[in-house]
């Protein structure tokens, strides 16, 4: 019926959307701690024993584990990266935050504009 050709046509599209969701940075001023799904630009881990992680929903989610995250960035307009510290990796997270308050915390400044965001500090941030 309708139903099958409409779910078998979104598929795809809602697919390729969480593709591209999971590959989205996204700073966060409501998150204390920088957050990442996928583990693959993690530098280094390390095993996580803190609790539980509130998200949104009420959903409470378990990193797997804590470390350094390289995030790619552009530096006077060539491409370049920071490494942020204590990062989690949370596969069960559904998206990639990048805590503002975290950065902050570090001596970091941040300014957003309606088309992207800027960050001020050294390489290591976190």
């Amino acid at each position: 019926g309708i139903m099958r050709t409409l779910t078998s046509t979104l598929a795809p599209q809602v697919k390729k959307a969480l593709e591209k969701l999971a590959r989205t940075h996204i700073w966060d001023s409501g998150t204390s701690q920088h957050t990442f799904m996928l583990g693959e630009n993690f530098v280094s881990l390390r095993p996580y024993s803190g609790n539980g992680i509130l998200g949104i929903g009420g959903k409470i989610t378990h990193p797997k584990a804590i470390g350094t995250y390289k995030v790619h960035t552009f530096v006077n307009g060539e491409h370049s990266f920071a490494l942020l510290k204590d990062a989690l990796w949370n596969p069960e997270a559904g998206v990639n935050l990048i805590s503002i308050s975290q950065l902050t915390a570090q001596g970091g400044r941040a300014e957003f504009s309606a088309d992207f965001a800027t960050f001020w500090s050294g390489k290591e941030l976190g």
